[in-house]
């Protein structure tokens, strides 16, 4: 606009908000059961910041009852709002939901569907027809 001088501000630094929401990334739709995966959470404000100054502990929670899963984890500010959980393991063919949530503040969670098919056969297993 016209008759606006221009100003500079001194230096300020942007600090994210408390955390509000959880996104989860690197699970595919389809999953081979037996088969070990991974997943990125990444911690966010209200506003779309990366909340670096998260330091609550999540979980990993399956509805599949047989899965093999990955301890829980205490965010520190090395972590800066990002963590990857290694070694999911789906075990059940089906339809099933991976849940990543905040231990302490249940609305703080991310959810993923993933649909499990079966794996290559582990056994055979024959049996002799009664006589």
């Amino acid at each position: 606009a016209t008759g606006v001088e221009n100003a500079t501000t001194e230096t300020f630094t942007v600090v994210p908000a408390e955390a509000a929401s959880l996104e989860l990334a690197g699970l595919t739709l389809t999953a081979v059961a037996g088969a070990t995966r991974e997943v990125q959470v990444t911690v966010w404000d209200a506003f779309g910041n990366v909340a670096t100054n998260y330091t609550g502990t999540l979980v990993v929670r399956s509805t599949d009852a047989t899965a093999s899963l990955p301890a829980s984890h205490v965010f520190t500010a090395t972590d800066a709002g990002h963590f990857t959980f290694a070694g999911i393991v789906l075990k059940r063919a089906g339809s099933h939901q991976v849940t990543v949530q905040d231990v302490g503040v249940a609305t703080l969670s991310g959810l993923q569907n993933v649909g499990v098919v079966a794996g290559e056969p582990s056994t055979l297993a024959f049996t002799q027809v009664p006589t």
